[in-house]
Order: structure tokens, then C-alpha cells, then sequence
């Protein structure tokens, strides 16, 4: 709607004081600035410059502010006005210039504290997308597998109960196939070994992981807890976490075993610091450095535990609605496959 044709075409019809005039000016400028900000703080919003809408509306709208009777003019809407005969000077808008960026100072009006968290989850979520692609290739294989399982009508079952495997389960069991085999270790830019699975013996795993005072007696506890696994009938265990990293001093070995792989002797396994490797998260393991999980969620397979341990989760802190979170995503990483029946038998 054009408000010069509408409201000041015909003066006659609708005269303003110069008093409404300003009010009207006022209004119309308090409207722009609310939209400006959309709803911000004032602190955080940058200072509106003289070339912006603003200034630009209220001048519009007191430039055609014109009484008929001549005895309010306002002739440029910004620095003068002629009442009746004589010309009095009115007092210019003030100017509005951008505010100074000083060194070292957080724009926006963020505090220090809540600049190092927005740097903080910038940089962790870029390193986090990037470490996303390292897996795309085998992220490409398990696509196309489900795309063909589903034109096929294939439906995969859980190899205990029988029952159909949920969608998620059914994603990790085709992710898991699809990673490659690999026999030499192979790792990313921030010490994780590359997505897949490297199969190795026992000697080998301490040969390549168990250097350095830490990682050695963390190996001890470990080889104690695989020779009572290999007593027990249990061909391989699978181990991930911070051990099959390049970090000095990992906290603990992460590992995984498949007590429905086949039959195993349950007694020689309970021989082992009170049948700690039977149960779930043992704190007992956990006092010797050792985090062990062999119990899937409800309706889980062995195959979703391995996906769990192929994956790493990144966090970084969130800012919404004026609350700080947490988010992050899982990234891709690598793990070991350690063959127990090449170990000797005690």
C-alpha cells in the first residue's frame, strides 16, 4: 500500500499535525527497529547504520507529512521545519554508527565464557564431519545391500530367538558385514584405527598394542581374562575403545565376547576371579582395567554389539533457547578381532 497516494493525495481528507506527524514517524520506526532485531536482545543486535531502513522510513514518512494551511512543513523529514512564515531549526536525528570491534572482545555481546563454547563446538563438530566420511565407502556397500535385501524380500532373523530383526538391528548386522578385513593396522589422522576389523592372535595384539609401562599391565590383566575365555571353549573376543588407539596411556581395555557363539564351558569360564566374565559391566573386571559387555540390549544381536564398538561417540556443547547442551553424532573407527584358539592351553 503506497502511504503517500493513500493518505496525503488528497489534504483535504486527512491533514496531520505536525505533532501526529512525528508520533506517527516515531511508531513506524519503533516498528522497524522490532523487526530489525526479530525479537533479540538489544545487546546482541549490531547498531543500525544511517544508510539502513530506519532512517530511510522515518524520513519517508515525515518528508510527506504536509499540512495544507502551510503552517507545518517538514521539508527534508530529518533537519528542518517551516511553521507559518518563519523557519525554525529542528534538532537533527542522531546518527547511529556501527560499533567499534575491539581485539579480543566477543561480538554479539556474548560473554568470554559462551565464545570459548560456540569455538569449542564449532571446532568439534567439523572434526566430527570429518571423521564421518571415513567409513562412506562402507557405508555405500551396506546401502545397497538392505536396497537389495528389501526388492528380494529377504528379512534377517536373530540367530537365538528366530525372530525378525528390527530395522536398526538389521542396519547394524549389514553395516558389520560390510566393513573390510583388514591384516595391517591402518589409522586416521587423530590415532583411531580406519573403519574395519584387523583379525589377529594374541602375540601379535601384544606386539602391537602393549608397549609402554600402562598399556603393559593393562595387557597382563587382559591375557589372564583371554586364557580363561579360551579354557572355556570361546574362539575370539573383539576389543575396541582407547587400547587400539596410538594414545599413550589408555584408561582401559574395552572388549566383547559372543557367549552364543557356540557351546563353551561354563564352569572354566566361572574359574576366573568368581565368574567375573559371565556377568555384564563386572566391576570386578573394572578394578583390573578390563570393561567388558556380553549382554545386547532387549531384542539385540552380537553384530549390534560390534557396531556399538565401531562407533565413537563425539559430544560438543549446544546453545538453545538460551540453555546450553549437550549434542554430538557417532563417528566411525576400527577395532580388533583377536583369535583365541591359536592361544596354548593351560
Amino acid at each position: 500500500m503506497n502511504m503517500e497516494s493513500s493518505l496525503f493525495s488528497d489534504a483535504h481528507k486527512f491533514t496531520p499535525s505536525a505533532e501526529q506527524a512525528t508520533l506517527a514517524a516515531a511508531a513506524l520506526g519503533s516498528a522497524a527497529l522490532l523487526w530489525a532485531t526479530k525479537g533479540r536482545e538489544i545487546a546482541a543486535v549490531v547498531a543500525v547504520a544511517e544508510e539502513t531502513i530506519l532512517p530511510r522510513i522515518s524520513a519517508r514518512m515525515l518528508s510527506t507529512a504536509v499540512k495544507k494551511d502551510g503552517l507545518a512543513i517538514f521539508k527534508d523529514g530529518e533537519t528542518q521545519m517551516v511553521s507559518g512564515h518563519a523557519a525554525n531549526t529542528m534538532p537533527s536525528m542522531p546518527t547511529i554508527s556501527p560499533p567499534k570491534i575491539t581485539e579480543g572482545v566477543p561480538p554479539y555481546g556474548r560473554s568470554a565464557a559462551d565464545q570459548a563454547k560456540f569455538d569449542l563446538a564449532e571446532s568439534s563438530r567439523n572434526a566430527a564431519y570429518k571423521a564421518q566420511e571415513r567409513d562412506e565407502a562402507v557405508r555405500a556397500v551396506a546401502s545397497a545391500t538392505r536396497k537389495q535385501m528389501e526388492e528380494s524380500g529377504v528379512v534377517m532373523r536373530h540367530p537365538v530367538t528366530g525372530q525378525p530383526l528390527t530395522a536398526n538391528e538389521t542396519h547394524y548386522s549389514v553395516y558389520v558385514d560390510s566393513l573390510p578385513r583388514k591384516t595391517t593396522l591402518e589409522f586416521a589422522e587423530d590415532g583411531k584405527l580406519m573403519p574395519g576389523i584387523y583379525r589377529m592372535n594374541v602375540e601379535q595384539f601384544k606386539a602391537l598394542f602393549a608397549g609402554g609401562h600402562r598399556r603393559e599391565r593393562l595387557m597382563g590383566n587382559f591375557e589372564q581374562a583371554l586364557t580363561a575365555l579360551q579354557r572355556g571353549g570361546v574362539e575370539e573376543v573383539h576389543v575396541g575403545g582407547s587400547f587400539v588407539t596410538k594414545k599413550a596411556s589408555p584408561s582401559d581395555i574395552d572388549f566383547i565376547w559372543n557367549p552364543h557363539a557356540k557351546p563353551f564351558n561354563r564352569e572354566a569360564v566361572q574359574s576366573f576371579d568368581y565368574g567375573a566374565l559371565l556377568h555384564h559391566q563386572s566391576p570386578a573386571l573394572r578394578n583390573r582395567g578390563l570393561q567388558m559387555m556380553i549382554t545386547p540390549p532387549e531384542n539385540g544381536t552380537y553384530k549390534g554389539m560390534i557396531n556399538f564398538l565401531a562407533h565413537e561417540r563425539s559430544s560438543w556443547p549446544i546453545r538453545s533457547r538460551g540453555m546450553w547442551r549437550t549434542g554430538g553424532t557417532d563417528i566411525p573407527k576400527g577395532l580388533v578381532e583377536i583369535d583365541l584358539r591359536a592361544l596354548p592351553k593351560s
